[in-house]
C-alpha cells in the first residue's frame, strides 16, 4: 500500500494520490445538480478515455438548494489507480488478487473516541438521509441511490461478518429500499432471520481507502469474515468500532465516512427500481426488503461516494479476474493471466492468456472459466497476444479460430439476472472460444516480423519531426498490434545453411523438378519427397 504510516482510510488515500498525481483528481466547484448532471460529466469524460477522481464540491438538489457535503466519484475507475491503491501492477491484478485474498487478518476494535465515523451521531428523528448528496444518475430510477455502499449483516448462526455492495433507494429521509440478488450471502442471511421469524439488524458503510472496498468485495466464500480479507488487502488489522442502536456486537469501519444503521423488519417488502444496472440497461422494479434507518453516524463534513453504476468502474472485474484466476490455475498451469474487460461490464466476458503445452488445454482452460455464475463468455489466448488490447483479440478470434473446433456453446446455464438477454430469469446460454494455435507452433503461420535491431535503431522520429507528427489527423478507424520478435522455430522447412526456418507450401514436397530458396542466405535446395 502507498498510504504510509496513516490508517489507511479515504482521506489518508486522496491526500496522497493528489499529491502524487495532481491531474488524477479534479476538484468541481461549479454548482451541479446531483439529479442526473454528476453522470453526464462522468459519461462525458469516459468517452475522452478519462478517469479520474471525481469531487464535486457544491451539489445542489433539484430546487438548487445546496448540500452540505461533497460527492466523490469515479474513485475505482481507473484501473491503474485501483492498483495503485492496493501495490500491485495493472496489467497482474488477477493474479495479486488471487493471492491477497488469502491473506485475512482480525480485524481490531477501536473506541468510540478513536473512531472518525463517530464524530457526528444521529439518532431517531435526527436523521435524515436526504441531507446527503446523493445522485439520480439515470432516467426512470424513482429517486437517490446507494450505489457504493456496503449492506453489512451478521449470520444468525455463528455471528460471522457479511459486507457486500448492494443498490439501495432512500426513499424517505429513514427508510432504504434495497434489492439482494439471489444467492447472494446477504440474501442468504435475510432467508436466515425471516425463516425464524425475526427482523435482520444491518448497516450501511460508504467511503473508504480503496483497498479496504477491494477486500470487501473478496470476502466470497460464505462464513468467512469479509473484515479479515480487507484486513489482507491493507497489510494490518481492519478497524471496526461497536454500533450506536444494532448492540455492541454488530461492528462497523470506524474510519469509514458514513455509516447506517437499521433493521430490516421480518417480511416488509415495496416496490424498489428501477435502477441502471452494470449491463448499461435499466433494471426492472422489483417488490424488495425495506430498511427502517435507527441511526447515522459520519465524519465531519464526510464525502459521499457515489459510484456510478453502468459505468466504467473496475471492483467487479477485479473479483471475476481474481476468481477465474483461481480456478483456471487449478487446470492448466501455464495460465498467465486473466482479464474481464470493460467491452463485456466487467464480469460478463473473460479473456484468458496461457502459455499452451499441450493439445485441449485451451477448452481445459475455458470450462472452469464458464463454470463462474457472472461470466457469460470466455475466450482463451496464446501468451503472444496481448488480452488487453481488444484489436489483438479480435485478430487472434479472427485469425486462429475454426467455429466447427473451436467454439464451446453450453445451454441453461445459471447466470445473473442482471443480463437483459436472460430475460429476467437468470438462465442463460455460455459460449467458450479457444483461440489458441494448434501444438506444434513451427506449423501454424508466423506472425509478421522485423529485427528487433532495426526497429530499435529506426524511431520515427528520426524522418518526421514531432511538429509534423502532431499535424497528422489520427485515423479513427486505424487499428495497429504490436510487432513479434522473430520466431526462430516458426516454418515448414530449415535451411540446410543457415538454419533459418521458414514456411513453403506442401506443393514443393510433390514435384520432383522444384526446389526451395532460403530467405535468409539464399542457398537453393530441393525437399521433393519429405514430410512437412
Amino acid at each position: 500500500m502507498n498510504s504510509g504510516p496513516k490508517v489507511p482510510d479515504l482521506r489518508t488515500f486522496l491526500e496522497d494520490y493528489e499529491e502524487r498525481n495532481p491531474a488524477d483528481v479534479v476538484r468541481i466547484t461549479r454548482p451541479i445538480k446531483s439529479r442526473y448532471e454528476t453522470t453526464v460529466i462522468a459519461a462525458q469524460l469516459e468517452q475522452m478515455r478519462r478517469t479520474p477522481v471525481l469531487i464535486f464540491e457544491n451539489v445542489v438538489n433539484d430546487d438548487g438548494r445546496p448540500f452540505k457535503y461533497p460527492l466523490l466519484s469515479f474513485l475505482c475507475a481507473s484501473r491503474e489507480r485501483m492498483a495503485y491503491a492496493v501495490g500491485a501492477d495493472p496489467k497482474h491484478l488477477a493474479s495479486f488478487c488471487a493471492e491477497r485474498k488469502q491473506r485475512r487478518i482480525k480485524p481490531q476494535v477501536v473506541s468510540r473516541e478513536a473512531a472518525p465515523v463517530k464524530e457526528v451521531v444521529k439518532k431517531g428523528d435526527e436523521v435524515d438521509l436526504l441531507e446527503f448528496p446523493v445522485p439520480v444518475f439515470h432516467s426512470k430510477e424513482p429517486g437517490p441511490y446507494i450505489t457504493a455502499g456496503f449492506i453489512t449483516c451478521y449470520q444468525r448462526e455463528g455471528g460471522t461478518d457479511n459486507s457486500s455492495i448492494q443498490r439501495g433507494w432512500i426513499s424517505g429521509r429513514n427508510e432504504i429500499r434495497f434489492w439482494l440478488a439471489p444467492g447472494t450471502h446477504n440474501y442468504n442471511i435475510l432467508r436466515e432471520h425471516e425463516e425464524n421469524g425475526e427482523d435482520m439488524p444491518m448497516a450501511i458503510w460508504i467511503g473508504h481507502h480503496p483497498a479496504v472496498i477491494a477486500g470487501m468485495n473478496f470476502g466470497n466464500e460464505y462464513g468467512r469474515s469479509h473484515y479479515e480479507t480487507a484486513g489482507g488487502f491493507i497489510g494490518q488489522p481492519l478497524s471496526l468500532v461497536p454500533s450506536e442502536t444494532l448492540g455492541e456486537s454488530f461492528l462497523v469501519p470506524s474510519h469509514a465516512e458514513i455509516v447506517i444503521e437499521g433493521v430490516h423488519k421480518c417480511g416488509l417488502r415495496k416496490p424498489e427500481g428501477p435502477f441502471g444496472e452494470f449491463p448499461r440497461t435499466l433494471g426492472e422494479q422489483r417488490f424488495n426488503p425495506v430498511m427502517e434507518v435507527t441511526a447515522v453516524t459520519h465524519r465531519r463534513n464526510p464525502y459521499w461516494y457515489g459510484l456510478v453504476c453502468g459505468h466504467v468502474h473496475w471492483l467487479t472485474a477485479l473479483l471475476r479476474e481474481a476468481e477465474a484466476f483461481e480456478r483456471v490455475g487449478k487446470s492448466v498451469a501455464g495460465l498467465a493471466n486473466v482479464y474481464a474487460p470493460m467491452s463485456g461490464c466487467g464480469q460478463l466476458t473473460l479473456y484468458l492468456q496461457i502459455h499452451k503445452r499441450s493439445e485441449g488445454e485451451g477448452k481445459a482452460a475455458l470450462l472452469p472459466a464458464l463454470g463462474i455464475r457472472q461470466v457469460k463468455h470466455a475466450f482463451v489466448f496464446d501468451d503472444d497476444v496481448n488480452i488487453f488490447d481488444e484489436t489483438e483479440v479480435l485478430w487472434a478470434m479472427a485469425t486462429r479460430v475454426q467455429a466447427d473446433k473451436d467454439v464451446l456453446i453450453v445451454t441453461n446455464c445459471l447466470g445473473t439476472a442482471l443480463d437483459p438477454s436472460s430475460l429476467g430469469m437468470g438462465y442463460l446460454t455460455k459460449m467458450g472460444i479457444d483461440c489458441t494455435r494448434p501444438l506444434p507452433r513451427s506449423k501454424f503461420a508466423e506472425f509478421l516480423s522485423i529485427p528487433r535491431a532495426v526497429i530499435e535503431s529506426t524511431p520515427v522520429s528520426n524522418y518526421i519531426s514531432q511538429e509534423k507528427l502532431e499535424k497528422v489527423p489520427v485515423d479513427p478507424f486505424c487499428a495497429s498490434i504490436s510487432s513479434r520478435k522473430e520466431d526462430p522455430e516458426a516454418g515448414d522447412v530449415t535451411c540446410i545453411g543457415c538454419g533459418c526456418a521458414f514456411p513453403v507450401n506442401s506443393e514443393f514436397t510433390r514435384l520432383a523438378k522444384s526446389y526451395v530458396h532460403c530467405p535468409r542466405c539464399g542457398k537453393e535446395f530441393s525437399i521433393f519427397g519429405k514430410s512437412l
